[in-house]
Formats: C-alpha cells, sequence, structure tokens
C-alpha cells in the first residue's frame, strides 16, 4: 500500500484496464458504438416492437411448431412475436372469438 495516500481514495492507475478506465452501464451507455465493441457479445436482435401493453405468454409447443416460427422469422424477417400475435387474430376472427360476449335479443 502507498504510505502517502489514504486508504479510501482508489489509485487512479490501478482502476485503468488496458489504460482505459473499468466499463460501467453508465459509460456503456453513453459509449455505445456497437454492442460487441462495450461488451463483447453479438449485437441484439431487433426486440419486441413498441406500442402497447402487453403480457408474457408461455406456451409448450411441438418442436416442428417451433422449427416452422424460427423459419418464418428468417423468411420475413418479423419477430416471433409479431408473428404469433398475426396467427392468433386470425384464429379469434375465424372462430368469432370476442371478449364482449354478443349481445342477446
Amino acid at each position: 500500500m502507498n504510505a502517502s495516500r489514504p486508504r479510501n481514495i482508489p489509485n487512479p492507475t490501478s482502476d485503468l484496464i488496458n489504460g482505459q478506465p473499468p466499463l460501467t452501464p453508465q459509460t456503456a451507455r453513453r459509449n455505445v458504438g456497437s454492442r460487441q465493441e462495450t461488451t463483447g457479445r453479438s449485437p441484439r436482435r431487433p426486440g419486441r416492437p413498441r406500442g402497447p401493453e402487453r403480457v408474457a405468454l408461455s406456451v409448450r409447443v411441438l418442436p416442428e411448431t417451433d422449427a416452422k416460427l424460427t423459419r418464418a422469422v428468417e423468411i420475413t424477417g418479423n419477430n416471433p412475436q409479431s408473428i404469433v400475435e398475426e396467427a392468433l387474430t386470425l384464429y379469434f376472427a375465424k372462430h368469432k372469438i370476442r371478449l364482449d360476449p354478443p349481445e342477446q335479443g
């Protein structure tokens, strides 16, 4: 320990990594060039679209259905959420499923 420096003051050079200060969440957000540059990880895939509030839905599907969903994502460029949302919307329309019960008269 350096006797001339109080204990609670860090050594300014010991905190450097390759001559750079350590990456913190704040500096990562400020210095984002790409995710790979800042974290060493692959770039993120497009996330869910912004829009109305959504709830999580977890279902188990057959491996073949999962493979088809993955293929649809690759072909269309849409994310799984968009594809499933569209499929459910079409299913509900086909079977006349609505939130409001039909009026009885």
